[in-house]
């Protein structure tokens, strides 16, 4: 079971309090509900400009998965996951609950698609879908200050 998610220290240390709070959160809940390889202990996310890094590391202390995801990949689906966020949440725009309805579809097709390219990048890893899903989660706060989002970034368990 994965004992621990390791970020960058120059991450860590950019992002305010706030920020550092919700990431804590969803590392909590990576760590927690997400299906990684039984043999890795340890995980450590380096989320740089051009590409994210995963290395999965066992007990004796050795990477066993070391996945390299192409931002150019991520970025897309990342821009079109907190568009339909900020509309969510956007309290100038009240929403009907047809249109509520089609904007919370829209988000999980993109979370899935997303999930998706995760899933299939990171094999090494053991992902499903559903623990793909969630480290996408992390992805996006980590890649974007989403402090500001408000309601539209929660989401509903199925």
């Amino acid at each position: 079971m994965l004992r621990e998610l390791l970020l960058s220290e120059s991450l860590w240390h950019q992002a305010s309090d706030e920020r550092r709070a919700g990431w804590k959160k969803l590392m909590d809940e990576v760590r927690r509900e997400t299906d990684f390889l039984d043999t890795l202990e340890v995980l450590r996310l380096e989320l740089e400009v051009g590409r994210l890094r995963l290395v999965g590391v066992n007990a004796a202390g050795e990477a066993e998965a070391d996945v390299v995801v192409d931002r150019a990949q991520l970025n897309p689906l990342m821009d079109e996951y907190l568009d339909i966020v900020r509309q969510l949440g956007d309290p100038e725009r009240p929403l009907g609950v047809t249109r509520l309805e089609a904007l919370d579809m829209a988000k999980r097709v993109v979370h899935d698609r997303a999930g998706r390219l995760l899933l299939r990048r990171g094999r090494a890893l053991g992902l499903s879908l559903a623990s793909a899903r969630r480290l996408f989660s992390l992805l996006v706060a980590l890649a974007h200050d989403t402090t500001t989002l408000g309601a539209g970034l929660s989401h509903r368990r199925r």
